[in-house]
C-alpha cells in the first residue's frame, strides 16, 4: 500500500499498476509485463543502464535501469525515496527510447545530455474532452 501511495506522490501520477484480487484484498502486482518489439544494442544499454536520481526539496527519488543477457526488455526499478518497496516494470526499445505501457499511462524514457527524461502521458481525458498533458521529470545519472 505504501508503494502505491508513494508512486502517486513521487511524480504526479508517475504510473499505475494493475491490481489483483486475493482473498478480497486488492494488492499491487510486482511487475507489469508488455509485449516486446525490438532489441538493444550495446551503446543503447550503456546510455540507459545505471542508477538515476531526481532531488526535490524534501527527498531524493531513484530509478534503476538494468539489462539482462538474452532478454529483449529493460527492467526499470522505481526505488523512489526508499520508504516503500520498489516497483519493477518492463520497458521496450523503440527509436532510441524506452517505453512502458500501463492501462492508464504511456511512459517514455529518453536520455539527452546525460539526463534521463521521464515522460508520462496519461490516457485519461479532461472534462473538456482533451487528453491530459504529459508530465516530464528529469533524472541525473549517479551510477553506471
Amino acid at each position: 500500500m505504501k508503494s502505491t501511495i508513494f508512486l502517486i506522490c513521487l511524480l504526479a501520477t508517475m504510473h499505475s499498476c494493475k491490481e489483483k484480487n486475493t482473498s478480497g484484498n486488492k494488492t499491487q502486482t510486482d511487475t507489469i509485463k508488455v509485449e516486446n518489439q525490438g532489441k538493444f544494442t550495446d551503446s543503447f544499454k550503456t546510455q540507459f543502464e545505471g542508477t538515476w536520481q531526481k532531488e526535490t526539496e524534501f527527498q531524493t527519488s531513484t530509478i534503476e535501469i538494468q539489462f539482462e543477457k538474452e532478454k529483449n526488455y529493460a527492467t526499470v526499478i522505481d526505488i523512489g525515496s526508499g520508504e516503500a518497496p520498489p516497483v519493477k516494470l518492463q520497458a521496450l526499445p523503440k527509436d532510441n527510447k524506452l517505453f512502458i505501457n500501463t492501462e492508464d499511462e504511456h511512459i517514455q524514457l529518453e536520455v539527452k545530455e546525460n539526463q534521463l527524461i521521464f515522460r508520462i502521458q496519461p490516457t485519461t481525458w479532461n472534462k473538456d474532452g482533451t487528453v491530459e498533458k504529459p508530465v516530464e521529470n528529469i533524472f541525473k545519472k549517479v551510477k553506471k
